[in-house]
């Protein structure tokens, strides 16, 4: 062998280990101190590869220590732009295990609004776990608002783990805005049907005031977020057993339609003849009509195909009616064909006007032209009743 290739393969062996003393030091050998913290810290934050550096911080917050975390601290606070956030949510985990309190406290100076904001989510979450609700809610109500926001959900997943149950309802009143109670709500539903399952929540809904009527009474800003906590966490028999007992109680409107939406998501055919088993007390018509429009969302091909296949019939209008309205503009000879197998005269003038509503936007020769035959087709239906007619 060649002095020129025993002197290249020393190189390549040489590079090679220094660049795994390299790694080592960088990831794997223990912190020394404060100081070698924030350096070994400052060079991986300012590593270009984002899968290396975030691999590099998991590895040397492992091995933070209480003497060696202020200058992990002080390296992320003098590299804070441009961190990612998966960097920052990193050391925010353990500095909460560490010193929730006193993190909140210093990242209230620091520039960076996600910090905050990551530190008072984080900070919830761990004070909740170790030292209970009651802990965590002190916390949460020191908080200045744009911090308190972000600690909300977990201090809302703290009070449902921890069985704080005749809390929630007035929690969620402490709110001003219709959209926080549907926020807070939605989070404490979702949490309680994993930690309780779907009885608790139904008693919890039943437990609550009737209220005035109003949607954005509890009892129904709960029903709905029940319906998503109970269909999104796989209760849907649960969920059917419950709105029957109901026996069409006014706080749980629209639990029909959200079982027909959610079926037909994963499984239009099976969601679609669910929806048709139905009573017409039930709503059937209106939950096949969405049904189908969602299907028709998703793939409206599928969603006409399976029209065309059925028999003419009221109980379809409506879903009909909805895909012809679908394809106004795409396609308005498919819903002219859809228009033509509704059998109400009061659904298919109301698809008329939607539909005619919608080719506003069409130039005048190409919209006067449907219009045209929208005319003839109500024209050739208003003659056949009149022929029909005793």
């Amino acid at each position: 062998m060649s002095r020129t290739m025993l002197w290249i393969g020393s190189v390549l062996i040489a590079a090679a280990m220094g660049w795994a003393a390299a790694m080592y030091v960088q990831g794997g050998a223990p912190l020394e101190g404060s100081e070698d913290a924030y350096l070994r810290f400052g060079n991986a934050l300012r590593t270009p590869d984002a899968l290396e550096r975030t691999e590099t911080l998991v590895r040397l917050t492992k091995q933070l220590t209480p003497e060696t975390l202020p200058g992990a601290i002080r390296a992320y606070h003098d590299d804070l732009y441009p961190l990612e956030t998966v960097d920052l949510r990193i050391l925010m985990a353990y500095w909460a295990k560490q010193e929730p309190r006193r993190m909140l406290e210093e990242v209230e100076g620091w520039s960076d609004a996600r910090v905050q904001r990551l530190a008072a989510a984080q900070a919830i979450a761990e004070v909740a776990k170790s030292e209970g609700y009651d802990s965590a809610r002190a916390i949460y109500d020191e908080m200045p608002t744009y911090m308190s926001s972000a600690g909300l959900p977990n201090l809302v997943i703290g009070m449902i783990e921890h069985g704080r149950l005749e809390d929630l309802a007035g929690f969620i009143t402490s709110f001003q805005s219709p959209d926080e109670h549907e926020m807070v709500t939605s989070i404490a539903l979702h949490q309680m049907i994993r930690a309780h399952g779907p009885s608790v929540v139904q008693t919890w809904i039943e437990g609550l005031p009737p209220g005035q009527g109003s949607s954005n009474d509890l009892k129904r800003v709960g029903f709905r977020a029940a319906q998503s906590a109970h269909l999104d966490n796989g209760h849907r028999d649960e969920f059917i057993n419950w709105i029957t007992r109901s026996r069409g109680a006014s706080w749980a409107k629209g639990g029909w339609r959200s079982i027909a939406v959610h079926w037909v998501r994963s499984d239009p055919l099976a969601g679609i003849e669910w929806a048709r088993s139905l009573s017409p007390e039930q709503g059937r018509d209106d939950v096949v009509a969405e049904a189908i429009r969602i299907w028709a969302v998703r793939d409206a091909e599928k969603a006409r195909e399976w029209i065309v296949g059925q028999e003419q019939s009221k109980e379809l209008d409506r879903g009909t009616g909805r895909l012809a309205v679908h394809h106004a503009l795409e396609n308005p000879s498919i819903s002219l064909a859809m228009m033509q197998r509704i059998v109400s005269p009061d659904t298919f003038g109301n698809t008329r006007r939607s539909v005619e509503h919608r080719w506003n936007v069409l130039p005048d020769k190409r919209r006067i032209e449907l219009l045209k035959q929208t005319k003839a087709m109500h024209r050739d239906r208003r003659s056949r009743a009149e022929s029909a007619a005793p």
